[in-house]
């Protein structure tokens, strides 16, 4: 009898980096989030939550030109397109909940900015794997009203270059609104 759907937006922002065991562990980046989200309530303590988001992941790392020797900031910029399908628990009468689930997002774009250096870009988004998939986890909390917020770590299981070894992993704080 609480079964029910229920239909939302969220927003939010990202913090991000690359990591892999090639010593690959990169400066963090801000970015950002946004998209919708459709949530089926099986009771009062289990739901079971899709969402369509935009996401812009990245990170930073220090790049030396032969023209100077100070570092300048090299920043990656990877649009996704992500799909997670996430559990959610709502522990006891609280309203907050623990979140898990699988993720997929597909890259709609790709940049690079190199600031303080007038050289050309190293990658083209030819470089990198259309796909990326991650085991999402994080806590929340929900109101009677519809309004929620929550934080989630994203952690990357699949090298995202086709040349080097790294994955995407990050923090993401979203509010949002469930109608």
């Amino acid at each position: 009898a609480c079964a029910q759907w229920r239909y939302g937006f969220k927003s939010g922002v990202m913090r991000t980096r690359a990591t892999s065991r090639e010593a690959w562990d990169r400066n963090d980046k801000w970015g950002g989030t946004i998209g919708g989200v459709a949530k089926y309530d099986f009771n009062d303590c289990f739901a079971l939550q899709g969402e369509l988001n935009y996401a812009l992941r990245g990170f930073k790392t220090d790049l030396f030109t032969e023209i100077d020797s100070k570092p300048h900031d090299w920043l990656f910029n990877f649009h996704y397109i992500d799909v997670p399908v996430l559990a959610k628990f709502y522990p006891g009468a609280l309203p907050f909940f623990i979140e898990a689930g699988p993720q997929v997002g597909f890259l709609a774009g790709y940049g690079e900015n190199i600031k303080g250096a007038n050289v050309p870009a190293f990658y083209s988004r030819s470089d990198f794997r259309k796909w990326d998939v991650a085991v999402v986890f994080g806590l929340g909390i929900e109101t009677d009203l519809g309004l929620f917020f929550d934080l989630r770590y994203g952690l990357g299981l699949n090298k995202i270059g086709s040349n080097n070894a790294f994955s995407h992993r990050g923090w993401e704080l979203t509010a949002g609104y469930l109608f």
